[in-house]
């Protein structure tokens, strides 16, 4: 059964949001680090969360049909894409402030 148009923009909306949660969940871990003496468990606890988080969203976007799992995925690779751009851009800047 093929799905409509309203199902593949909720499903690559719902892929978006998944990746803001997990790679702004990752900005954040990493930016906090620098502040603490425990950076190994609070670096896995992280990811273990994170990861687990995404996997229940695309587990429930799912649903039954595979192709909604696609085109989430294309989603959540768009913002890392976006946030990629966008973090390289601020790191750049800023280091060329620091020299």
């Amino acid at each position: 059964m093929p799905i409509n148009i309203l199902e593949a923009i909720g499903a690559l909306l719902s892929g978006a949001v998944l990746g803001m949660f997990y790679f702004t969940g990752l900005w954040w871990t990493v930016h906090r680090l620098g502040a603490t003496h425990f950076v190994s468990p609070i670096f896995i606890i992280s990811l273990v969360v994170r990861t687990l988080i995404v996997m229940a969203g695309f587990y429930l976007i799912l649903g039954d049909h595979w192709l909604r799992l696609g085109l989430a995925l294309i989603g959540f690779i768009v913002v890392r894409i976006v946030a990629t751009k966008l973090i390289g851009q601020t790191a750049e800047s800023t280091f060329f402030k620091l020299e």
